[in-house]
């Protein structure tokens, strides 16, 4: 076992209060643990990283309803937490474009109403520069609804 698994996992408060939840409420009991460590990998090396416990604690009675046992199951869960953190992630940053593009689109037609709300003449033009950056010409980009009801 490595060095710093070992005095994580099995760090006194939270564990042993799991432990005397389970005994005197005689139930069985889940406690998930993060952890930042050194862990064995499966190329047999050891590098730092994070690793997601779940500790299962089971009691067994016997007929005298006195504790004969308790059962501990540890459930490696790292890799189902990294892979829900990440769709989170992925989903986090998918929607986030979509909100700016939705609030880009409500502010134009906000705009718009605004503008077309206004009886005098409202346009807007972007400048068009040849390459030595001077003025050439002009786009029209903008008109209100006051200038194409009488244009």
């Amino acid at each position: 076992m490595p060095r710093n698994l070992g005095r994580q996992v099995f760090a006194p408060a939270k564990v042993e209060g799991a432990f005397r939840q389970v005994l005197s409420g005689k139930k069985p009991h889940q406690l998930s643990l993060h952890l930042h460590s050194e862990f064995p990998c499966t190329n047999g090396t050891t590098e730092p990283g994070q690793k997601f416990l779940r500790l299962h604690l089971t009691p067994g009675f016997n007929g005298h309803e006195e504790l004969q046992y308790l059962l501990v199951k540890v459930e490696d869960q790292t890799e189902l937490t990294l892979c829900r953190e990440t769709v989170q992630a992925i989903t986090r940053d998918a929607i986030q474009p979509k909100k700016a593009e939705e609030e880009v689109k409500q502010n134009q037609q906000l705009l718009q109403a605004t503008l077309d709300g206004s009886l005098y003449y409202i346009q807007a033009f972007q400048a068009v520069r040849d390459q030595a950056g001077k003025i050439v010409d002009f786009t029209w980009v903008f008109t209100n609804r006051v200038w194409n009801e009488h244009y």
